[in-house]
């Protein structure tokens, strides 16, 4: 049962043993004046017939509804009329004198004051109580199950009332709005932790996925190093061989050319196993812009716009200058790679530096023709290369080794047709420390 209709339940006992205890009241107090008032109404009514036949038997019509008059004065409990003839009136017959009959119908129906006043009292009772408890009460229940299905409540209202319940809404109130606060901080922390593990995840799969190919690059290139320059001085002796015919050199001149790239392939495959780089103050902002001036001459021959977004004020990192700048002239190159295929008028080339708190950002966009899912799930593995030719797979994988080596990470943004975005994350020396650091930065930067 609920609690309204519980209180509505003892209230409607209360009055009614209320209402009952007071009948029982009047009705002793009746059965003690009972006798003494049948007494009296017997006289009276002795009175009146002795009156209705004294008149009746002598008095005109007026004089007969005079005394009925009289006699309703004296006993207003009944209901009396007067009849001449023999005509039939509802009630008892009381008295008849001649052709007149004097008639009585039963007492009138009265209601007990009391019983009004119980009614009334019910009613306010009941009004106040459900104005003051019971609809507090159901709110606070509505909201409380709204608070437990997980959605944050209305407010209650009532916190300006000056009673326990005030106090109590109150409460219910800050407690809920605690709740929620907590409630969705804590679903945004789990969110953040569920993005950061999946990230990690991703990080630590790549690192072991980049150390295992890394470890089988070096020992391919430390196997075939030694064949190699063998290979090549054997090349360089037979060209200096007399009578050696034309179309022999040229095909000598062919396998130089091949050794040379093999050669040049198995250089990047040995940084895999170079020893970590040395460190140093290094100002990324002139690092990036000594990449860019590598790449201008062909920025400027394939008509590129560059959208230069870096700072004046220097943003410094400890690491190796030259390794870091390798970094940036391959993630550029890459860049104008992606562009080759798209109307010169649409060619636009973004770098951006800045620093966001403990870390520097080095971003390098393209306008070219991006890459899918796929492509962007594998584009740091190893001899893997989106490009149609001349690409060895090497210049992602190299440059995030360098990143990792540097305590940072190097991540893509990119979609098919909506160009690509390589940012590079550095962990930054704070400002002071960098100011009083020595300015060791390679020349190549």
């Amino acid at each position: 049962m609920r609690l309204r209709q519980k209180l509505f339940a003892a209230i409607i006992a209360a009055m009614a043993v209320m209402s009952l205890l007071l009948v029982l009241a009047s009705f002793m107090s009746a059965l003690e004046v009972q006798a003494e008032a049948v007494a009296v109404e017997r006289r009276l009514m002795a009175a009146a017939q002795r009156e209705f036949r004294r008149v009746a038997s002598a008095g005109s019509d007026a004089e007969i509804a005079q005394a009925l008059s009289n006699i309703r004065e004296i006993l207003p409990a009944y209901s009396w009329t007067v009849a001449k003839g023999d005509r039939e009136v509802p009630g008892e017959t009381v008295a008849t004198e001649g052709d007149y009959s004097l008639h009585r119908s039963g007492r009138g129906a009265r209601v007990s004051p009391t019983r009004w006043l119980t009614a009334i009292l019910l009613l306010v009772v009941y009004g106040l109580l459900l104005r003051l408890v019971l609809r507090p009460v159901e709110d606070l229940v509505a909201a409380s199950r709204v608070l437990s299905s997980g959605a944050r409540p209305p407010k209650v209202t009532g916190e300006g009332r000056i009673d326990e319940m005030g106090e109590l809404i109150t409460a219910f109130n800050r407690m809920a709005a605690e709740v929620a606060s907590s409630r969705e901080e804590m679903e945004r922390r789990v969110e953040e932790a569920v993005g950061e593990r999946e990230a990690a995840q991703k990080r630590l799969a790549l690192e072991q996925r980049l150390s295992a190919t890394g470890k089988l690059a070096a020992g391919v290139a430390h196997e075939i190093a030694n064949p190699l320059g063998g290979m090549m001085n054997a090349a360089r002796a037979v060209a200096k061989e007399e009578g050696l015919s034309e179309r022999g050199r040229e095909y000598l001149g062919l396998v130089n050319d091949g050794l040379e790239r093999v050669r040049t392939i198995v250089e990047r495959m040995r940084t895999f196993v170079k020893p970590h780089p040395s460190v140093k103050s290094v100002d990324i902002v002139e690092t990036v812009r000594g990449a860019l001036a590598f790449a201008r001459h062909r920025m400027k021959d394939e008509s590129v716009t560059l959208d230069d977004d870096c700072p004046k004020a220097p943003v410094r990192v400890s690491g190796d200058a030259g390794e870091l700048q390798q970094v940036f002239l391959n993630l550029i190159m890459n860049a104008l790679d992606a562009m080759k295929e798209i109307d010169p008028s649409g060619r636009r080339l973004g770098v951006r530096v800045a620093r966001d708190g403990a870390r520097a950002i080095v971003d390098i966009s393209d306008t070219g023709a991006g890459m899918g899912a796929e492509a962007l799930a594998s584009a740091f593995d190893l001899f893997y290369s989106t490009k149609d030719e001349g690409g060895t797979g090497l210049g992602l994988a190299i440059a995030h080794r360098i990143v990792t080596d540097h305590g940072g990470d190097i991540e893509l943004e990119s979609s098919p047709g909506g160009g690509t975005t390589a940012r590079v994350l550095l962990p930054a020396e704070r400002e002071d420390e960098g100011a009083e650091a020595p300015d060791d930065r390679s020349p190549e930067s």
